[in-house]
């Protein structure tokens, strides 16, 4: 009776197990789906993760971006990595010699392992979106796949991820998300000195990220670019001050339609740029690495950005409000909006 019993549960668990795998869906990516499809996970996980910030993201962006471009830059001859192009990036894993690849794989694993290393901080249900994807992918490969070419390429993909990871941690920006503002800072009390926004997206008293521009860049031409001189603060209308400001406050005034539509899709869709069809390339895998390519030289200019003017030297000057530009009474030195 007992066999007959342990029996019957061993045929109902391989059943279950046999239902479970064959009710995985049959479905095949391109390339170029795949790289879509982890552009669209890293925004999901971007726009989901508490505590992020722009600064933050650009940031992030950038080291992913770049995972996933070095993950399969050795597949294919035309394309070069960017170790020693990069700012301290001086070596990365190589795949071994003479042997095969499978570049989508490789590519997969990547993403997923940077992924959860940049964003470790996400909820476990993002960690499950992103566990899913890549497991969704690799089954979508693997039947055409040998075992062990398989598994060398997701080592090959970890490996790649795990390094890049490791050298982000040192650029100062690791685990930003943890001192977004820094309260112990002391701001000039003076005509045009920067003082907290009325309304602004936060609602900390503090700027945000204010040491920013200590970071290490992407490229290291970037940290040694010549700052601008600032522009004397003047409540004059005769002044540059005044009328720098004053341009940027008539020209809001003055918006199109079509000038609001473009600044607006350029605020939230500036990632998706490079994933324009009539950018990529109608070939198979190359045509992901030329799209891997693109994106990520727009995310490293995009995070040099935020280091470079925007926190290279807190001392810029918004002391001149909506309202003084528009009225013709003399303005009051070093109120902000």
């Amino acid at each position: 009776m007992k066999r007959s019993i342990f029996c019957s549960g061993l045929i109902l668990l391989f059943s279950i197990i046999f239902i479970a795998c064959s009710s995985r869906p049959n479905v095949e990516f391109t390339s170029e789906e795949i790289v879509h499809k982890w552009a669209d996970m890293t925004l999901f996980i971007t726009k989901n993760t508490p505590a992020n910030t722009p600064t933050y993201a650009s940031r992030c962006l950038g080291y992913i971006s770049l995972t996933m471009y070095e993950s399969i830059v050795h597949g294919y001859p035309q394309y070069n990595s960017l170790v020693h192009q990069l700012n301290g990036l001086d070596s990365l894993p190589q795949p071994e010699s003479n042997a095969s690849y499978y570049w989508s794989a490789v590519l997969n694993a990547g993403q997923a392992q940077i992924i959860r290393l940049i964003y470790q901080q996400t909820a476990d249900t993002n960690q499950i979106k992103i566990d899913s994807l890549e497991e969704l992918i690799y089954f979508s490969i693997k039947p055409k796949t040998d075992r062990s070419i398989m598994d060398r390429s997701i080592a090959y993909g970890r490996s790649i991820a795990n390094e890049i990871f490791l050298w982000s941690s040192t650029d100062g920006g690791h685990r930003g998300y943890l001192h977004n503002f820094d309260k112990k800072l002391v701001f000039a009390s003076k005509p045009g000195g920067w003082k907290p926004p009325l309304y602004a997206q936060s609602v900390s008293h503090f700027p945000l990220h204010p040491h920013w521009g200590d970071n290490r860049t992407f490229v290291k031409a970037n940290s040694i670019v010549s700052k601008p001189d600032f522009i004397h603060f003047d409540t004059l209308k005769s002044s540059q001050y005044y009328q720098l400001y004053n341009k940027v406050y008539q020209k809001q005034e003055s918006l199109s339609q079509d000038e609001k539509e473009t600044a607006i899709w350029w605020g939230a869709n500036w990632n998706t740029a490079a994933r324009q069809e009539d950018r990529v390339p109608q070939f198979v895998l190359g045509g992901a690495a030329r799209l891997d390519e693109l994106t990520a030289t727009m995310h490293f200019e995009l995070g040099s950005t935020f280091r470079l003017r925007a926190w290279a030297k807190f001392e810029k000057t918004l002391s001149i409000s909506q309202n003084h530009v528009s009225l013709d009474a003399p303005m009051t030195p070093g109120e902000d909006n």
